[in-house]
């Protein structure tokens, strides 16, 4: 007797198992031991039957980033659509990276610390149009942050309208967040500074210095 199929929802239940498994595999094996054969042990099903929810190991790959940076962008489009003062919503933008990068940890070391294909590794492949909207979320996420630091450098006396230097301060307070986050992922920090709350209000400091207008 054939057996009915899978609702929409049980079907989803199914694909973000898949997607759990995979991100495990990522984070202890890496990308390149990622198999289908691999994660379909791991969920419980036949390396076949892995295939009627995903065509390939990129698919689940690109599929996992994007849910990191939906979850990113999520945080990130709720406090531009709270804070009105740039300074304000600068502050809370970084406050919610640094807090992703332990909330979702596992999701950060993919997006932003592993080396793994990125969108112009999948150009002219049939996964491209799927790599394209990982990378429209991602920008999304580095426009919320550039729009703010315009909106706070336009209150200087003599705004920067340079969109490179505007590039350049995103940098700058991107890899300020970064290397501090690093620091505690390899469990390195706490051998300088105990109390990590301290950290982490020295430098929203320092990204507010970074920001405020001369």
């Amino acid at each position: 007797m054939t057996k009915p199929a899978r609702n929409e929802q049980e079907v989803e239940v199914i694909k973000n198992l898949i997607l759990d498994n995979a991100l495990y595999i990522l984070i202890h094996d890496g990308f390149d031991m990622l198999t289908m054969r691999k994660i379909a042990s791991r969920s419980g099903m036949s390396a076949t039957n892995i295939y009627n929810y995903f065509s390939n190991k990129d698919e689940i790959y690109l599929s996992i980033v994007i849910r990191g940076f939906e979850k990113l962008h999520s945080r990130f489009q709720s406090i531009c659509e709270t804070y009105t003062d740039p300074l304000e919503r600068g502050r809370e933008l970084a406050r919610a990276y640094f807090n992703f990068g332990f909330d979702e940890r596992h999701y950060y070391e993919i997006m932003f610390t592993r080396s793994t294909p990125k969108y112009n590794d999948y150009l002219g492949t049939p996964m491209e149009k799927l790599a394209a909207v990982e990378m429209d979320y991602s920008m999304k996420i580095v426009e919320m942050a550039g729009k703010t630091i315009e909106e706070v450098t336009s209150s200087q006396q003599e705004p920067d309208t340079n969109s490179d230097n505007t590039g350049m301060k995103v940098m700058q307070v991107w890899g300020l967040l970064h290397g501090i986050i690093s620091l505690y992922h390899s469990n390195i920090a706490q051998y300088i500074v105990s109390d990590s709350s301290q950290v982490v209000e020295k430098i929203m400091s320092d990204i507010t210095a970074l920001l405020k207008p001369i």
